[in-house]
């Protein structure tokens, strides 16, 4: 799958598409950036201070330390979350000024439903540990999902996508296997 496929429709805007993929973080305060990730059962963190013109993005796919391989720890909600945040901070960013939107945690396999579950959870505990303003999320569902993110702004696209062959690949919904971002994606 091809996260560049946004490359056209930015063009003509002058923006710059930066991929987030698992177990990343990645913050900019460049208003020319775009933040491109897609999500299944993992979940994503469009994390904003627009005061301080600055935001980034995470991607992790478990919520606790107590896995068993180092790679599973070190793609943990809270790993992830922290460094987002302290990322954010060391670059200006004031952390009573930040706000968040989340989103994934998608069933997209039935026998992951626990991990899903418990990436959608372990993310609110700790945005409402942290006091972290949520000012949208969309967690759950069955399908997997497509975000763009501008860090300056706060803006983020969020778009459905289907596992049209029943396997778990995801598709757009015209059934392409890259997926641009479709005309009626929605500003969330």
């Amino acid at each position: 799958m091809s996260l560049r496929s946004d490359a056209l429709s930015c063009s003509a805007m002058s923006c710059r598409i930066v991929d987030v993929i698992l177990r990343e973080v990645k913050v900019s305060s460049d208003p020319a950036d775009v933040l491109v990730t897609l999500l299944g059962s993992c979940v994503s963190v469009c994390l904003f201070d627009t005061g301080a013109k600055i935001g980034g993005m995470n991607h992790f796919l478990l919520p606790n330390l107590a896995l068993i391989s180092s790679q599973a720890t070190s793609s943990s909600g809270l790993h992830v979350m922290e460094f987002l945040v302290d990322s954010l901070l060391l670059r200006g960013a004031r952390r009573g000024n930040l706000q968040c939107k989340v989103f994934g945690g998608a069933t997209v396999q039935p026998l992951l439903r626990d991990i899903e579950d418990r990436n959608s959870e372990s993310i609110r505990k700790y945005l409402s540990s942290e006091r972290i303003n949520r000012v949208s999320s969309s967690l759950g569902g069955s399908k997997g999902r497509r975000i763009r993110f501008w860090p300056v702004s706060g803006r983020v696209q969020h778009a459905w996508m289907q596992d049209a062959v029943g396997d778990g690949t995801m598709m757009d919904q015209r059934g392409k296997n890259e997926i641009p971002f479709p005309e009626h994606e929605a500003d969330i």
